[in-house]
């Protein structure tokens, strides 16, 4: 429990700090609504800065490959970490249920449709399965129908031009073994047809039917749509398969320098075609090079901050040593009118910190979150400054005895 003497010290110092408030409102109020000023001015100059690291941020910078570029070295960027949702189309024929199919690969269906498709996927697979390579097809609606599919199955793709040789021959070869053999080609064909892709070593590759889709329009109703496939030995390769439109998008502004010699070196040294990495990051230099300034001015202006306030600590405690005496006269010990002066200048500062917070929060509130780091730690190095310019000054304000302190002019 607190002694009578330690509560009446309290008391009184409570009182006294109050008192000469009051009596030096000019000072109080120039101590808090500096604090305040300097909160809000460093406030501000955070937003400011971080207001255009959120403009460089969600700047969109689009880059190209232009020439046809392989399939596998588009998306190196993306692996690498240079780029981020990469977007991408080209046909090709293969050759699906014995009969030629072109198929569109590209990993947005709906940016290629320019639709809104529906599409139901079977069991185990989602949207997700349409961004990333992998042997699945989403077949059109009215295709399944007319090919006897259904969600899940399993079908194998091939070179169409490879499968018609290799076709041609495996008839001759069953008309010369059997010559008693009347039937055309293509009864030939639909007889023999569970043999055919394994005996003429033609290669295929098994995809799963993924999905099944439709478009407003039904003009993809009879479309097959596949997002291409890593599989080295595949008739999809990735590392052979041009595209005739590669686009990226930059993952991070800082790392724009990295993605465009990273994509120059890729066309440079592409074997198939002559290709160009085209980028433009023209709209984000302004705005970086402001970023920079205001980065690299920050820290002087918060420091700047700090000196003014630890500044004027100082001097309103030696401007009150008058005040000093009387107390010391009164009875007061030099240790606890230290400690009441240097309390008063701590309470005035975190005071008007708190007001130019609120300040800050009345003209901005939701710009305060992104900034709550920066002004954390200058409301505690403040505190510090103004608690050590504080301890010091009032230690020196109260060094002289009390007929110099009663002396001296304020």
């Amino acid at each position: 429990m607190m002694s009578d003497g330690k509560s009446h010290s309290l008391r009184f110092a409570r009182r006294y700090i109050l008192r000469h408030a009051r009596r030096a409102a000019a000072k109080s109020a120039l101590a808090l609504l500096l604090a305040a000023l300097l909160m809000g001015a460093v406030g501000q100059f955070a937003m400011m800065k971080q207001s255009y690291a959120d403009l460089c941020e969600n700047t969109v910078i689009k880059a190209n490959f232009v020439g046809g570029v392989q399939l596998a070295a588009m998306l190196s960027p993306v692996v690498n970490g240079y780029a981020v949702n990469p977007y991408y189309e080209i046909e090709r024929m293969l050759g699906i249920n014995f009969s030629a199919k072109s198929i569109v690969i590209t990993n947005d269906i709906a940016r290629y449709t320019g639709e809104k498709p529906e599409i139901e996927y079977a069991d185990g697979y989602d949207a997700s399965c349409m961004g990333k390579l992998g042997t699945v097809f989403v077949v059109g609606k009215e295709l399944l129908a007319q090919y006897g599919l259904a969600l899940g199955d399993t079908v194998e793709a091939y070179l169409p031009v490879e499968y018609l040789n290799a076709i041609r021959d495996y008839i001759e070869g069953i008309r010369t073994s059997h010559p008693e053999y009347t039937y055309s080609d293509g009864e030939m064909l639909k007889i023999f047809s569970d043999g055919v892709l394994k005996t003429t070593g033609v290669r295929t590759v098994t995809f799963t039917v993924a999905g099944a889709v439709s478009t407003p329009s039904g003009r993809y109703d009879t479309a097959v749509f596949a997002p291409g496939t890593n599989d080295i030995s595949g008739i999809l390769n990735s590392s052979t398969t041009t595209v005739a439109v590669a686009e990226l998008t930059l993952a991070d502004y800082r790392l724009a320098d990295e993605l465009r010699d990273f994509g120059e070196n890729m066309a440079r040294w592409s074997v198939l075609n002559e290709v160009d990495f085209i980028m433009d990051t023209s709209k984000l230099e302004s705005p970086i090079k402001t970023l920079e300034l205001l980065t690299a001015l920050y820290p002087i202006a918060a420091a700047a901050a700090l000196l003014i306030g630890g500044f004027l600590c100082a001097l309103v405690i030696f401007q009150s040593s008058k005040d000093a005496a009387i107390m010391r006269v009164q009875g007061t010990t030099k240790r606890k009118t230290r400690a009441i002066l240097a309390i008063e200048q701590i309470f005035l500062g975190v005071a008007g910190l708190a007001l130019g917070a609120c300040a800050l929060l009345a003209y901005n509130g939701s710009g305060l979150t992104a900034i709550a780091g920066d002004l954390t730690l200058f409301v505690g190095l403040y505190f510090a400054v103004v608690a050590i310019a504080a301890t010091f000054s009032s230690a020196a304000a109260t060094h002289k005895n009390v007929l110099e302190l009663l002396q001296t002019k304020e």
